[in-house]
């Protein structure tokens, strides 16, 4: 894992990296930064030690500047604080990093918090992946690509895919399941359920998907929190390797949640002007709440159509790479939604079947998802 020193002090900078280098770290120049530096970096993964100095107070005003750039989330990276043995200054350093390492105890401390940051991560990395599909715009094809992707994931890993548009979830009609109870049924029965009581709401398809449909009643809707989403995904990271999400562009509290805690979230557009600006507000929207750009990936739907912007173009306005191009293929699309079918699965050698497999195996590398 890359570490990074974030330090004015050059003596104390030295001894720490010494001891990083012990340990088995590499930390060359590049990874050594600046206090002024630090806002640069710090939304990468890896871990991140802040020397406080010699001016603590000075140096906390400039970790908590940092940090506050991510109001409604934590940047993805473990972080350690070395400074003076003060139980003022530990105390408010902790409210931004994961452990605190006083300078004196430098040589004997810093390994066992490494390790420990060490372990968490690896905890981390082995609960379930959120993914997180979104539509800036109707007909964007979100929710049958959300549909495609999980069951081409299904038969690799565990998968289950939720339908988070809870006014006009249109999943069930996608593939063509019948829904007898929704998330609004279980909380109404209790806030605290348990995987146990989650399962019995579920639909599946024919691949042996399991479905979270949206709710039937547009009213009862509003029930559904920011206390039932953290339990929700919670669950779902424990006992499925990947969830996908198909969001509603509406940013009520409940989508906020999801998308926060997403691993990776997916962004459908098309390839003509309304489409990228729509994109673009989004984007900036999503920044403002504090979800990392590294989260973020871009996916065309129907590209290859006549008169339609280059994808070139598309990713200078939008400053982003293209994560990937689904085909159109309007025929195999249309005739699979009558169906209820996924295309992956109703037209197999289609091209744009083929490409959605392609698309999956991009998620699964993206997420490293272990695969079966």
């Amino acid at each position: 894992m890359q570490v990074y020193l974030i330090s004015d002090d050059p003596l104390l900078s030295h001894q720490t990296s010494e001891l990083l280098q012990s340990m088995g770290f590499e930390t060359p120049p590049d990874s050594i930064l600046s206090w002024n530096q630090a806002a640069e970096v710090v939304h990468l993964e890896g871990i991140f030690l802040f020397v406080l100095g010699s001016n603590p107070q000075r140096t906390l005003t400039q970790l908590s500047s940092i940090f506050s750039k991510f109001p409604s989330s934590e940047p993805p990276g473990q972080r350690v604080a070395i400074g003076p043995h003060d139980a003022d200054i530990i105390l408010k350093a902790l409210t931004h990093v994961n452990e605190y390492v006083p300078d004196i105890e430098l040589e004997k401390r810093l390994r066992g918090a490494i390790e420990r940051l060490l372990l968490q991560d690896q905890e981390r990395q082995a609960q379930g992946k959120i993914v997180s599909i979104l539509g800036p715009s109707g007909g964007s094809g979100a929710s049958n690509i959300a549909a495609n992707l999980a069951t081409a994931c299904c038969n690799q890993t565990r998968t289950l895919l939720i339908d988070m548009d809870l006014q006009f979830g249109s999943l069930d009609a996608l593939l063509d399941l019948e829904v007898k109870r929704s998330l609004t049924d279980l909380c109404e029965l209790s806030s605290d359920f348990d995987y146990e009581m989650l399962q019995q709401i579920f639909c599946r398809t024919a691949q042996g998907l399991s479905v979270l449909a949206s709710p039937r009643c547009i009213r009862r809707s509003q029930i559904i929190g920011k206390t039932v989403m953290d339990r929700l995904i919670a669950l779902s990271r424990e006992h499925f390797n990947l969830t996908v999400l198909d969001v509603d562009r509406a940013f009520r509290e409940s989508h906020l949640t999801s998308l926060l805690q997403s691993d990776l979230i997916l962004i459908i557009l098309r390839l003509d002007f309304t489409s990228l600006r729509n994109v673009r507000q989004m984007l900036m929207h999503l920044e403002g709440l504090g979800v990392v750009r590294e989260q973020i990936e871009l996916v065309v739907n129907r590209g290859g159509q006549a008169k339609e912007m280059r994808v070139n173009q598309a990713e200078i306005a939008l400053g982003r790479r293209i994560f990937h191009i689904l085909p159109e293929d309007t025929k195999h699309v249309l005739r699979s939604v009558g169906l209820g079918v996924p295309v992956l699965v109703q037209a197999p050698r289609s091209k744009i079947a083929q490409s959605m497999i392609g698309f999956a195996e991009k998620v699964s590398a993206r997420c490293a998802l272990q695969l079966v």
